[in-house]
C-alpha cells in the first residue's frame, strides 16, 4: 500500500499548544471518523487507495493517529506494525503543507512503540515527496512495482530505530575512522563506467585495498535520497545496489537534533538564497558531525569552500578531497601498504635480542596505541629472553637499525608468539605482512599444527597483517596449519563445520590454512614462461634460495608481487593458478617448471603507466616494464601472491612426461592456459619427493 503526505520543510515543527496529538480507540464517535474519511477524499490524488473497512481495521487496532487544531482534524497516520518489529506507515495525510503535522504524528507512532526496530513506507515515485520523507528521518532503500494500471514504481523508505543491531555496532565499534562519502564520490565509484566523471579516477584510490582496511566508510541517509532521483532505473538500481553494504549512519533529523540549523546559521544567508541545494548538502555534514565521523569526503567545490566555516568550534571532522583523504590516512599509517621494494633491497637479518639494549627495544616497539608501559614491556622481553633465548630475535637491517622483534617457543602442538611487534616507519606494513606469514613458517619447519599470538598489545597495522594472512581474531590471534595436499571434496568431508559460503573460497581455504594446498578443484590453470635473469629477483628471493633452500631469507618469499609481459592472450583471471616455467637467455638455461603463485588479475596498459602504479609492489625495473610491451604498445601486468618454489624442479623428462600425460604442446613461448590436473600432478609429486 502506498504512503504519501504532504509536502514539510526541515525544522518547521509547529509548536502551537492547541496542536493535539493523540490515538483514535474505536468507542470514538463517529464524526471523527467521517472527518478523517473526508481528509483521505480530498488528498485522494497521492494517496494509495483504501477502503471504509481498512480505515476501520486500524481504528479497531489502536494504529489510527490524528492531529486536532482547537478541535478540528488537521492531520491524520494510519500505520501497521507487522509481526517483524517494524513500523510501516499506510497514510500519512495533513490539510496545510509545511505545518511540521507529519512529523508530530510519525513520531507517535514511533513512541506508542518502543520496542519498534524501524520504521517502513512505500510511496510511488511520481508523487513528487522526498522531500516530506528525508526531512523526517526516511532514507529511500529500494523500490518495486506499484499495482497503478500506467506501471507506477513505489520507493522504499526507510528509518532505523533503537541501539545499533550487530552489523552497525561492528562497522562503527571497530575503532577505525569513519570516511563519510558524498553522493558524487559514490557515483565516481560504482557509476556505470558510460558516465563523464571528470574527478573519477581520484576517486577510485578510495577503494585501494590498503585504505579499505585501514577505515570504515559509512554513508548519510542523505546519499539514498540523492540517488533516489537519477532518472534512469538501470543507473539507480545499479548504484543503489553497489552501496548495499556500507553501513548507513542514523539520521537524528526525526528527533529534532539542533545540528543541521546550527550549521546553516554558521553560512551566510547570501550564500544559501543563492544556491539553495547548500542546504541538503549539509544534512550529509550534520549526519557525520552526530555520528563522529573523521572524514567526509566530496568533490563538491561549493561545500569544500562552505563546510569548513559552518563546522561548530572544536569540531574535528575534515572535509576533504578523495586524495587528501587518501594522502592524510597514508600520513596517518605511515604507507600502509605492501611494497616488496623496500624489503627486498636491504639486507635483513634475524639477530638475537640480547645484543640490543632493552632501551633501544622498548623505544623501537612500544605500542603507544595501547597506552604500554615501558616497563611492562621490558619485563615481557627479559622473561622472553630468559625461557627462550634463541627464540626471542630481532629482525635487523645492514646498518643494524631495528626492524621486527618476535619471540616463540614451541608449547606442545603449537607455536606461542609472546611478543610480535614491528618498528614504525616506511615499510611497517610490509614487515608486519611478511612476519605474520615467517611464524607459519617457523610452525612449519618444527612440525607444529597451530601458532598462537599471545601479544596483548598487538598495533592496528599488526593486527590487519594477522588478519590478511588468515589468522583468527578468537580471544588472541590464532592460525591453524595444515601441512597436507588433499582434494577440496575431502577437506570438507574433515571439515563439515567449517563455514563455505561461495565458490571463489579456494584462497581463503589455503591462507587460512597454509601450507595447504587444494587439487581437484577445477581452479582456472596457466603456465607462465619467465626469464632466469628475472626468476629471481621476481619471486623475492637470492639465486641460492632456488638451488639451497636450507638458506632462506629472513622473512621468506615476498607476499605479493607483480610482473610484465608482452602477451596478450590466456591472462590468468584472479584466483587462478600460475605454474611458473623458468626458460632459458644469456645468463642460463633452466628450462623447468620451479614455482608456483595464485594470481591476483591481470590487465592491459600502457608500460609508464603499469610502472607507475606497481612500482612499489614489483623489483623489476622501469627498463624492464618498457620492453616487455607488444607491437601495440601495450604490457600485460600479472599480479601475483603465496608464492611457493619447488624443492626440485621439474624439467626434462619428467616436464615432457608431465606436458605429455595432459596434452600440452611444447615450447611454451607466451602465456598457455593447460588443464587443472598438470597443477595437480605438480603439486602431488612435489609433495611425495619432499616427504
Amino acid at each position: 500500500m502506498c504512503t504519501t503526505g504532504e509536502l514539510e520543510h526541515d525544522g518547521n515543527i509547529m509548536g502551537d499548544t492547541r496542536i493535539s496529538i493523540r490515538h483514535v480507540s474505536s468507542e470514538e464517535q463517529p464524526r471523527e471518523w467521517t472527518s478523517v474519511l473526508n481528509l483521505a477524499k480530498a488528498h485522494r490524488g497521492t494517496l494509495g487507495f483504501l477502503t471504509d473497512s481498512a480505515f476501520m481495521d486500524r481504528i479497531r487496532r489502536g494504529t489510527l493517529i490524528v492531529a486536532e487544531d482547537d478541535g478540528v482534524l488537521v492531520g491524520y497516520c494510519l500505520y501497521d506494525v507487522p509481526r517483524r518489529g517494524y513500523i510501516k506507515l499506510v497514510h500519512v495525510c495533513v490539510a496545510t503543507r509545511g505545518s511540521g503535522i507529519g512529523k508530530l504524528l510519525i513520531d507517535a507512532a514511533i513512541e506508542a512503540h518502543p520496542e519498534a526496530t524501524a520504521v517502513v513506507a512505500y510511496c510511488r515515485r511520481d508523487y513528487g515527496l522526498d522531500r516530506f520523507w528525508s526531512s523526517v528521518g526516511l532514507s529511500p532503500r529500494g523500490e518495486r512495482p506499484g499495482r497503478a494500471l500506467n506501471g507506477s514504481v513505489l520507493t522504499q523508505w526507510w528509518m532505523q530505530l533503537g541501539d545499533l543491531d550487530l552489523l552497525e555496532d561492528a562497522a562503527l565499534g571497530a575503532g577505525r575512522p569513519l570516511v563519510a562519502y558524498d553522493t558524487n564520490i559514490v557515483t565516481d565509484l560504482f557509476g556505470s563506467p558510460d558516465l563523464f566523471r571528470p574527478e573519477r579516477e581520484a576517486s577510485l584510490g578510495l577503494l585501494a585495498d590498503w585504505f579499505q582496511v585501514e577505515v570504515t566508510p559509512v554513508l548519510s541517509p542523505q546519499v539514498d535520497v540523492e540517488l533516489d532521483r537519477i532518472d534512469g532505473e538501470l543507473e539507480r538500481t545499479r548504484q543503489r545496489q553497489a552501496i548495499a553494504h556500507i553501513t548507513r549512519l542514523r539520521s537524528q533529523r526525526h528527533q529534532g537534533s539542533d545540528v543541521l540549523p546550527e550549521l546553516l546559521r554558521n553560512i551566510d544567508a547570501t550564500v544559501l538564497d543563492a544556491d539553495p541545494s547548500l542546504r541538503e548538502d549539509f544534512r550529509h555534514i550534520a549526519d557525520a558531525l552526530t555520528a563522529d565521523v573523521a572524514y567526509f569526503v566530496t568533490n563538491d567545490t561549493r561545500l569544500l569552500h562552505h563546510g569548513p566555516a559552518a563546522l561548530p568550534t572544536g569540531s574535528t571532522l575534515e572535509i576533504l578531497r578523495p586524495h587528501e583523504v587518501v594522502r592524510a590516512l597514508d600520513q596517518r599509517l605511515e604507507q600502509p601498504v605492501f611494497q616488496s621494494r623496500l624489503i627486498e633491497a636491504v639486507d635483513l637479518r634475524w639477530t638475537a635480542a640480547s645484543s640490543s639494549s632493552e632501551s633501544e627495544l622498548v623505544d623501537a616497539f612500544i605500542s603507544h596505541a595501547h597506552a604500554e608501559r615501558g616497563k611492562d614491556l621490558t619485563r615481557a622481553i627479559r622473561a622472553a629472553i630468559s625461557q627462550n633465548p634463541r627464540g626471542t630475535r630481532v629482525l635487523t637491517g645492514p646498518k643494524n637499525e631495528l626492524w621486527a622483534l618476535l619471540a616463540e617457543h614451541r608449547d606442545a602442538d603449537a607455536l606461542r608468539v609472546p611478543i610480535i611487534r614491528v618498528a614504525r616507519g616506511a615499510a611497517s606494513n610490509t614487515v608486519a605482512l611478511q612476519l605474520a606469514r615467517h611464524t607459519r613458517h617457523i610452525a612449519r619447519q618444527n612440525n607444529l599444527g597451530e601458532v598462537m599470538i599471545d601479544d596483548s598489545n598487538v598495533t592496528v597495522m599488526m593486527r590487519h597483517a594477522l588478519l590478511a594472512d588468515g589468522f583468527r581474531d578468537e580471544d588472541g590471534f590464532r592460525a591453524s596449519l595444515i601441512n597436507r595436499t588433499m582434494t577440496h571434496q575431502q577437506f570438507m568431508h574433515e571439515h563439515p563445520d567449517l563455514p563455505v559460503h561461495h565458490t571463489g573460497h579456494l584462497r581463503d581455504l589455503e591462507r587460512r590454512f597454509w601450507p595447504l594446498t587444494l587439487i581437484h578443484t577445477n581452479a582456472p590453470t596457466y603456465v607462465i614462461p619467465i626469464q632466469p635473469r628475472f626468476m629471481y629477483p621476481l619471486f623475492g628471493a637470492p639465486r641460492e634460495t632456488l638451488v639451497e633452500l636450507d638458506r632462506p631469507r629472513a622473512l621468506g618469499l615476498s607476499r605479493e608481487h607483480v610482473y610484465y609481459s608482452g602477451s596478450g592472450k590466456a591472462l590468468p583471471p584472479r584466483g587462478a593458478r600460475i605454474i611458473w616455467y623458468a626458460t632459458a637467455d644469456q645468463t642460463e638455461q633452466v628450462r623447468a617448471v620451479v614455482a608456483y603463485s595464485r594470481s591476483l588479475g591481470c590487465e592491459r596498459t600502457r608500460p609508464r603507466d603499469a610502472y607507475r602504479a606497481n612500482r612499489q609492489i614489483g623489483v623489476l625495473g622501469r627498463d624492464h616494464v618498457l620492453s616487455a610491451a607488444d607491437k601495440s604498445g601495450q604490457v600485460t601486468v600479472v599480479r601475483f601472491e603465496d608464492t611457493e618454489v619447488l624443492a626440485t624442479p621439474v624439467g626434462g623428462h619428467d616436464l615432457q612426461d608431465l606436458f605429455a600425460k595432459h596434452d600440452v604442446k611444447q615450447p611454451i613461448q607466451s602465456f598457455r592456459r593447460v588443464p587443472s590436473a598438470v597443477f595437480d600432478d605438480l603439486i602431488v609429486r612435489e609433495r611425495r619427493n619432499s616427504t
